[in-house]
């Protein structure tokens, strides 16, 4: 059975190199990188606005 899942990644993983290799490999990787920097900005903004809310939040329970 370990035998044959070896032959089988092995085989996937030949059949495969052909895809990385070529443009649409190339257009898939600058897509992902393109979504994970506009994820990476709407954590960033997500942070921003709680850490506000912190320091307001904060700020009213020091007045009092």
């Amino acid at each position: 059975m370990f035998f044959l899942s070896i032959l089988c990644s092995y085989i996937v993983y030949r059949y495969d190199s052909e895809s990385r290799a070529g443009d649409v490999y190339a257009k898939e990787k600058l897509a992902y990188h393109r979504d994970m920097d506009q994820y990476l900005e709407f954590k960033k903004g997500y942070y921003e606005k709680a850490a506000e809310k912190l320091d307001a939040s904060a700020s009213s329970d020091g007045d009092a």
